[in-house]
């Protein structure tokens, strides 16, 4: 018995998260656990990137290359740090469905990764007004790993676009009667 115990637990792990966790909600882990880039391309995509708050929004992820016929794991976060507060929650986004359709994780795994695949998302965007950002983060059997770094940048409620420009009128001055082509 003491032998199997012995095998078990020297066993290595044969998943893409740090520790084999599979699906789950799990934080940005950073160079800790995957310490090689990937060569994947990640893109992302959503349905609206104007949103009112507490709408839904649907993201995708779409993973091209990197290491195939191994595990690969997806995730959305709020950050890119190696820190506490990356998932979505955090910045008052709520997952109501992962990749799978019947889970709200903001990790997913697929356990046969043949090369290409796309990741959708079902969430909620915040309750408060402001611009929030979500990234994606891939994850191979190596450990490789890849991140989506321009991610999407979401503009809830009623305010202007980031880098929206700023216009001002000079002339003719504010209720000056005008005449003519302006």
């Amino acid at each position: 018995i003491s032998i199997l115990v012995f095998v078990l637990v020297l066993a290595p792990s044969f998943t893409a998260f740090n520790g084999g966790v599979g699906t789950s909600e799990q934080e940005y882990c950073g160079t800790g656990c995957h310490d090689t880039l990937s060569s994947a391309v990640v893109t992302m995509e959503a349905s609206d990137l104007t949103v009112t708050p507490a709408s839904a929004v649907t993201v995708t992820v779409t993973v091209t290359g990197g290491t195939t016929a191994s595990i690969l794991g997806v995730m959305l976060v709020s950050t890119l740090g190696e820190f506490p507060e990356s998932l979505p929650s955090a910045d008052g986004w709520t997952i109501t469905t992962d990749p799978s359709g019947s889970t709200a994780f903001n990790y997913y795994e697929i356990s046969s990764y043949t090369g290409s695949g796309t990741f959708e998302w079902s969430l909620t965007a915040p309750t408060t007004e402001g611009v929030y950002v979500i990234y994606a983060r891939v994850l191979h059997d190596g450990p490789a790993a890849v991140d989506y770094t321009t991610g999407l940048t979401f503009v809830v409620g009623d305010i202007a676009p980031p880098g929206a420009p700023a216009v001002t009128l000079t002339s003719p001055p504010e209720n000056a009667e005008v005449e003519e082509t302006i």
